[in-house]
This record gives structure tokens, sequence and C-alpha cells, in this order.
């Protein structure tokens, strides 16, 4: 705005985001996961890696939709790191597929979540990945063109309508997400509390303020418009962030005020992966996670009911043999019969299941057994080495199958992908036909 000043801040600045970033890194891609409003996670640091919160404390358990309402940065970067370990994927992945122009290889850290960017973002980038929310997950490169018609003859040779898009979110989680930044006015301890406009009820907002509040942040939607304000200095100085953070939250409201008004007063569009049941949406994500979870106990408990059932009437048997009462000296013990302990010790079954592990049952006979043999053998023998043989078998056989049980766990958290990128896919195929009726028509 200055006199000579051509530079486009709103293109071309790279600042921090601050809390303004976290639907599209943290709650979106958590919602992907078949997380809802309701799934719930603690407000509590474990370590000094996490950041603080904005009010210093922890709130303890909290609900997704209250945790963005507050803007609680240990959940959002909780999020953000869960989000990559389930998903496979680079933390800044989703700003990545909308065109963020200034991120770094080192942006794949969970502190992202909380505006932690090594270059940052755009007023543009942000006000598109907002957006995008909007539009289903559907991203769509940001223009100042919207249309371009032929003088002579006025044809409409092209429309920013007519763009390619690109799916960044499912369409439940998009809309999930937008319903959670609702929460950021509606609730009463929200960071944009108190904001409200005047043509719309339905809108959706995340406020953002960096470290010593040299950057401030309010971005938000209607079903119509997208609106991304950010104050701060060219050279970035602190500010005053009570009075400067209002000055956003106000150009937000002014500016939304003049764009929706005499538009219809309406609400986001809901999907139909998505439904309301008792007041809760749930969505489609997260009903397959519930239904692969349920498929993976049932199919667990069919494969090791039977083998569990037969280790476990041996296991009584072993025990009931290694629970017969001892003579205290172990000198009226013949070798022959702690050799009998020790060949009904290698008999126990070792079980191993997600609801059973019986190795410390198992390790505590042992060295019942092996307090015996050093009392007989002080300095080793062939009793001793029975016993080595037999506990090492048995640490071996435990290690196995504990291994295959993580690794169970590891396939079935794939086949949970896998549906997942198949919903994804169904969701392309809809919209497709969706767009060859809406051509035949």
């Amino acid at each position: 705005g200055e006199e000579g000043n051509h530079y486009n801040r709103a293109f071309l600045s790279f600042r921090q985001p601050g809390s303004a970033i976290k639907p599209l890194v943290s709650y979106a891609p958590a919602y992907e996961r078949g997380l809802l409003e309701t799934s719930t996670i603690s407000d509590d640091r474990p370590n000094n890696t996490y950041p603080n919160n904005v009010y210093n404390a922890s709130k303890g358990t909290l609900s997704l939709r209250n945790a963005l309402a507050i803007s609680s940065n240990v959940v959002a970067y909780k999020l953000a790191s869960e989000n990559r370990d389930e998903l496979k994927e680079p933390i800044y992945q989703p700003l990545a597929r909308m065109q963020f122009t200034g991120l770094d290889v080192t942006d794949d850290n969970p502190i992202i979540a909380v505006g932690g960017m090594t270059y940052g973002a755009t007023t543009q980038e942000m006000a598109s990945g907002i957006a995008t929310l909007v539009n289903q997950g559907n991203y769509r490169t940001p223009l100042n063109v919207q249309t371009i018609k032929r003088k002579d003859n006025g044809q409409e040779i092209f429309n920013q309508n007519d763009l390619a898009q690109q799916k960044v979110y499912s369409d439940d989680a998009a809309y999930l997400t937008i319903d959670t930044m609702k929460a950021v006015h509606q609730d009463p301890g929200g960071t944009a509390a108190g904001l409200t406009l005047d043509h719309n009820k339905y809108w959706a907002v995340k406020t953002g303020t960096t470290d010593e509040a040299k950057d401030l942040w309010t971005v938000g939607a209607t079903p119509y418009y997208t609106v991304a304000v950010w104050i701060g200095d060219d050279t970035p100085q602190p500010q005053d962030n009570a009075i400067v953070g209002q000055a956003t939250k106000d150009i937000f409201k002014q500016t939304m005020d003049l764009l929706n008004n005499g538009k219809e007063d309406k609400d986001f569009q809901m999907p139909s992966s998505v439904q309301n049941v008792n007041g809760q949406l749930i969505t489609r994500s997260s009903q397959t996670k519930e239904v692969l979870a349920a498929r993976k106990n049932a199919l667990q408990a069919a494969t090791t009911d039977i083998d569990t059932l037969a280790k476990q009437k041996a296991n009584e048997l072993t025990t009931a043999k290694l629970d017969t009462p001892m003579v205290s000296e172990a000198s009226t013990f013949s070798n022959q019969l702690i050799s009998d302990r020790i060949d009904t010790l290698s008999r126990f079954e070792i079980i191993v299941t997600d609801t059973q592990d019986n190795w410390q049952t198992f390790d505590q006979y042992a060295q019942q057994v092996l307090a015996l043999i050093q009392q007989v053998e002080p300095s080793g023998g062939s009793l001793s080495d029975q016993y080595n043989n037999v506990y090492r078998n048995k640490e071996a056989e435990y290690t196995h199958a504990k291994a295959e049980q993580n690794s169970a766990l590891d396939h079935v958290s794939d086949q949970i992908q896998d549906a997942k990128d198949q919903s994804k896919d169904l969701d392309k195929q809809i919209e497709a036909l969706k767009k060859q009726l809406e051509e035949a028509d």
C-alpha cells in the first residue's frame, strides 16, 4: 500500500502460520485416519520436545473439537506425529499437494503443526488451503481471473471452475475439519469466541499467533467465500497481541460481512459419507476403521482360542506338578527328581495373544527350579546345563511368538490403510460418474 511499493505480500511473503495451519496438517489427516470430533487425546506434555500450550498448562483429556477450539499445541503436535506414523507419509504431504511453495524437507516434523515451518506460508496459500476443505477436499489452483470472454461476441473461453482439481482430503475428513473449526467461535473458550458475522450463521474460523506475536492470523470460510488475514511487519517484530490479534478478527469480520451480504444463509454441504447419529457426526472412514478392528479381533480369537485352550490345559498339569510340596533341604533331592522338574518345565506351553502373555508365569516357575539346582550344583554341572538349554529354548519360543504377534498387528494396520485407499478410489469413481451424468443431462 505505500507509494512506490509494489511488493505483493499476499502472494510473495512467506510467514510463519502459527496455529492457523493446524486444520490442514493435524486435524484433516487425523479424520482421514478414522478419528472423530469426539475422539479424545491427552493435553499433557510427555517431555520437553513437545511445544508448550499458549495457556502454559494441561487441560487433561480433550476431544478433538475442544482441542482445536482452545488451540492446544500439544494435541496438534501429537496428531501430526500419529498421522505420519499411520498414514506413512510426510507431515507436510497435504501442503505439498496444495502447492505450498515454501516447503522444505526439514518440515517433515510435528512442530509444523504449530507453525514452526522452515520458511512459512503465504496468505494466498493459507486461503487456498482452507478453501480446499470447503471444496470437499479438492484443491484448485488459486487465480485472480474468474472468467475470460471474447469482446466481439461474449463467448466464454475460460472459467476458473473448469480448472482441474486434485483430491487432497476425503470428503468426510474435509467436512469434519470445517465443522470442528466452527467450535473456535462457538465454544465459550474458543480463541474466536465472541466473533460474529452479520449475514451467515454457518461459518468456520481459525486464529494463529506465532512467538512474540510477530505474525497474527485469522483464517476462515463461509459456504461462499474463504478469507485469510495476516498482520505483521516485513521484518518480523513483536506485536501487541491483544490489539493486533483483534484487528485480524475485525478485518475478517468486515470482509466476510461485505462479501456475504445478500447471500442465502446456508450450511456447508455435508457429503453422503457423513451421517449425524444422535448429534454426533460419524464418517465412513471411522466406520471402516471400526469394522476392520472388529474383524481383526474376531480373526485373532478364532485362530488362537483352540491353541490357547490346549496350552492352558497342558499348563494346568505342569503347574500342578511344579506346585507340589518340596522338601526344604535340597540335599534330600536326588538328581533324578530335579531332572524330572526340568523336564516338566520344558513342557510348559508359551501363550502370546493380544490378550494373554504368560511369560512371567513360566519365568517364576523357572526361577524356583533354578534355586534347587544351585543348591545341588553350586558350581554348575549337568543339571545346570539341562536347565539352561530348556530356558533358552523357551525364551527363543517366546521371542518368536511375540514377533509373530507384532507382525500380525502390522498386517492388520496395512489392511486398514488398503481399505482407506480403496475408499478414496471409490470416492473418485463416484465423482467421475456424477460428472458423466451431469454432462449427459
